[in-house]
């Protein structure tokens, strides 16, 4: 059964049927705009946790009118001249309700619409957030802070009959407005080429603490919409089923120290 109560770390609301996310406007405070050139600073510092929050659409769906939303929790650690840049894709709440609902053959799903966090549901941002380390992936990154950041990107051996695939990760302008970018090609020896791209181009850095960026996110322009990134406390390790992991590189894959970077 659905449920349309308000709950303190989503708010939510009933819609043509619906389960969706109440979407408000993000109001920054003391920030520098992206409506003209910004000021140059001192580089951000990115190294540790930060949680991503996308609001989108997608033109190549059904419904390319409809929100959607997805989160994840990206970690930086400097390792002498490279930066490691980490993604966790599974974000763990103490309280999931309205980020995701229930069908009713059982399968649960993201609640469909934009999402926007209250501060009832930034709160554990703050003091970090519990993730799943199974999907994660990460990249070594060369590079410094004013120069920019750039993994290597080398692709794999192709042929007639295998498939290279590349993927390079960046980061540039930290002194203004950041640019988070990640590239992709895919070929072989009988085919054409296909590249892709994903991108989080900040508009917005709050001022008086660099711990909130805001922008635009494209993904090979056929998701467009907006993120959110906030400075977040450490990350704990969780299981598949969400249970807390103490320590790091525990749970047969699901720790810090099982992660490649490339």
């Amino acid at each position: 059964m659905r449920n349309s109560t308000r709950h303190p770390r989503w708010t939510q609301s009933k819609r043509r049927g619906r389960f969706v996310l109440w979407t408000g406007v993000l109001v920054v405070c003391g920030c520098v705009e992206g409506g003209a050139a910004a000021e140059p600073r001192a580089p951000i510092d990115l190294q540790g946790s930060w949680y991503v929050l996308v609001s989108y659409r997608d033109s190549t769906t059904a419904a390319p009118a409809e929100q959607r939303w997805e989160d994840k929790v990206w970690t930086f650690e400097a390792k002498g001249s490279r930066l490691l840049w980490t993604e966790y894709p599974v974000v763990v709440f103490a309280d999931e309700r309205g980020r995701f609902e229930k069908l009713a053959s059982g399968r649960v799903i993201k609640s469909a619409g934009a999402a926007q966090p209250n501060p009832a549901h930034l709160a554990p941002v703050e003091s970090g957030l519990s993730v799943n380390s199974q999907w994660a992936r990460g990249k070594s990154l060369k590079g410094d802070p004013q120069r920019g950041y750039r993994s290597g990107g080398r692709a794999n051996r192709e042929s007639a009959s295998v498939i290279g695939y590349s993927e390079a990760w960046e980061i540039q302008h930290l002194a203004t407005l950041p640019v988070f970018r990640r590239s992709d090609e895919m070929s072989s020896g009988r085919s054409v080429a296909l590249a892709g791209r994903t991108e989080y181009r900040s508009e917005a850095v709050a001022a008086e603490h660099p711990g909130r960026i805001t922008g635009a996110f494209s993904r090979d322009r056929v998701q467009t919409g907006s993120f959110l990134m906030i400075r977040s406390g450490p990350v704990e390790f969780a299981s598949p089923k969400g249970k807390k992991l103490r320590g790091h590189g525990h749970g047969h894959g699901h720790g810090k120290d099982d992660v490649k970077w490339k």
